[in-house]
């Protein structure tokens, strides 16, 4: 009896230094793990912190001052807005980014591209239209041009318009030019500082039947095509449609504070 009753002490002194030692080394590993936990805890303060100061710094640092749209009008897809799939059956032409196109009595496709060319697709030797060869008419580049930006380095075509051997060019970049088609050398019609304030973002154009005057708009007075993103951001309504004589070479203004004339 007296041995059983020392087993069982022992037993449970046993037990009392196990749990002891167990609660050790918990607090041990608490200690260790405490530092780590310290020092994510602080990293993710200071990064919420430094996100705030960033926020705060673009906000009254950012040239983009957007302003509310009003008036937009919902267009239900249906009549001449319905949906349809005709573009999808035609061919594909593997052409990059073009913007503007004009066919020809020949049967030759002009277009204006994203990298500043002009090109002219013939039609094949039996009369398909657009299945020839592939032609530059012009390279991209106007040397000593004013430009609208030089940060692409190149124009940006965006209306064309043919008129017999002229193809005339709204370039977002040079500006309003034609070109001799035989001979392929560009003249400058309406430069981006011919006007007051200098044009941001020509856009497009049309010629009037008797060959006299153009009506064209300048898409932003703010921000030119390279800052395309900032303008939608912004939605300011700075555009405006210019009116030019082609005989006395007169530039004015029709009409400004237009919504991003396209």
């Amino acid at each position: 009896m007296h041995e059983s009753n020392v087993r069982k002490r022992k037993r449970q002194t046993e037990e009392e230094n196990a749990s002891q030692n167990s609660g050790n080394e918990s607090s041990q590993r608490r200690l260790q793990e405490s530092p780590a936990n310290n020092s994510f805890m602080a990293s993710i303060a200071l990064t919420t912190v430094l996100f705030a100061l960033l926020c705060v710094y673009g906000y009254y640092s950012s040239p983009i001052n957007a302003v509310e749209i009003t008036g937009v009008v919902e267009v239900p897809f249906e009549g001449s807005f319905a949906l349809n799939r005709k573009l999808s059956k035609g061919k594909r032409i593997p052409i990059h980014a073009p913007e503007s196109c004009v066919e020809a009595s020949d049967k030759k496709i002009y277009l204006s591209l994203h990298d500043g060319r002009i090109v002219c697709i013939h039609p094949s030797s039996d009369g398909e239209i657009g299945a020839g060869k592939v032609e530059n008419i012009t390279t991209g580049i106007i040397q000593g041009a004013a430009t609208t930006s030089d940060a692409w380095g190149h124009g940006r075509p965006l209306g064309l318009r043919l008129r017999e051997n002229s193809l005339y060019v709204m370039d977002a970049i040079y500006g309003f030019y034609v070109v001799d088609l035989p001979t392929k050398s560009i003249k400058i019609l309406v430069k981006p500082d011919d006007v007051s304030p200098p044009m941001k973002f020509p856009d497009d154009f049309d010629i009037t039947a008797d060959g006299k005057t153009v009506y064209f708009t300048d898409a932003s007075a703010k921000y030119p095509i390279p800052l395309l993103v900032q303008e939608v951001l912004e939605g300011s309504c700075t555009g405006r449609i210019l009116k030019y004589d082609m005989v006395s070479q007169k530039l004015e203004v029709v009409r400004d504070g237009l919504c991003f004339p396209n």
